[in-house]
């Protein structure tokens, strides 16, 4: 799970790095150890393997849905593996994650277009439907 390194650009809004983040469950289970991968703005980033190998873990790890015990993620020049949960509900609104369970990801009975409207709806960032339409268009 090792994507090319390479450093933010200057004309960049935002940069992601994440080193080793390590998850394990009660000293018994080592579920992730050694992803790292930067990410651009605009970049989107896919985490594919077979059942088990930790993908999902890296998501909630990474989204403090769990919490580390290991590496380091950086946001935007911000350390986000080591804020509090509280300290990390801001920057919900700028980082997104969709997991693999489709069931546990999709809402039959919504359409996509109402499913990518509900966090931009949520966090504020557009208000009227023509502005959700454009944002998510993007």
């Amino acid at each position: 799970m090792n994507a090319p390194a390479q450093g933010p650009r200057p004309e960049d809004p935002f940069h992601a790095e994440v080193r080793r983040p390590a998850w394990r469950h009660e000293k018994l289970l080592k579920a992730v150890d050694g992803a790292s991968f930067d990410l651009a703005a605009g970049e989107v980033l896919g985490i594919v393997g077979e059942s088990g190998c930790g993908k999902s873990t890296v998501g909630r790890t990474l989204t403090r849905l769990e919490d580390a015990t290991g590496g380091t993620a950086e946001f935007d020049g911000r350390e986000m593996l080591s804020l509090s949960k509280a300290a990390f509900r801001p920057l919900r609104r700028e980082i997104q994650m969709i997991f693999q369970d489709p069931f546990a990801s999709l809402n039959p009975r919504l359409t996509i277009e109402q499913t990518l409207a509900e966090p931009v709806r949520i966090h504020g960032l557009e208000t009227t439907r023509e502005g959700i339409r454009a944002r998510i268009a993007r």
